[in-house]
């Protein structure tokens, strides 16, 4: 079996999952009280399994595939990970803010639901989730392991990628005309990709 540097050394442990568990505590106990909504909400559900997969795929890549290892010092990919995943955090929160009262992790969308297209906004649908992706893909970078970046980047990605059409449907539904015009001139997750 491999050894995997991040899980070895609990101060690379910290590096590489600390920036993910930071933002999943602290959003944890902003929406404390969404749990009756979020149980009518079979994405919000989907998609933690989605992102549980990738972590999984991803520590389990680092142990047994030790031919996909980067190369260098595990430091180096630890510090690159943390890097990364709080570069992920800091915009995802940035996302959460201009939203503001209107983010919730459920899909729902009230008759007083605002259009906001100022911040991150402004040129994508869904900073939220390009910041949660790159708080996942993080991690797999820490692990030092090229299956785990991919585990870790492309199984939350699914589970995204599979949300957004329910969440513009609904959107749509709500906000028509307005969320048509919007669309027609922002991406989803990665400005001029998708």
């Amino acid at each position: 079996m491999a050894t995997v540097f991040a899980i070895d050394k609990p101060l690379a442990a910290v590096l590489v999952f600390g920036p993910l568990i930071g933002a999943v505590l602290v959003e944890d106990l902003r929406f404390r009280g969404d749990t009756r909504r979020r149980a009518r909400d079979r994405t919000y559900w989907h998609l933690q399994a989605w992102q549980l997969a990738g972590l999984v795929g991803g520590v389990i890549g680092a142990r047994e595939i030790s031919s996909a290892a980067l190369p260098g010092s595990g430091w180096l990919w630890a510090a690159l990970g943390c890097a990364v995943g709080l570069a992920g955090v800091a915009f995802r929160t940035w996302a959460i803010v201009v939203l503001g009262r209107q983010f919730t992790r459920d899909l729902q969308a009230g008759a007083d639901h605002k259009l906001v297209d100022d911040g991150p906004y402004r040129h994508l649908r869904h900073p939220s989730y390009t910041g949660a992706i790159a708080m996942f893909c993080g991690v797999g970078i820490g692990l030092g392991n090229a299956v785990s970046i991919a585990a870790c980047f492309v199984l939350p990605a699914i589970g995204y990628v599979l949300r957004i059409p329910r969440e513009e449907a609904l959107l749509r539904s709500v906000l028509g005309e307005r969320y048509e015009h919007y669309a027609g001139h922002t991406d989803r997750l990665l400005p001029g990709v998708w």
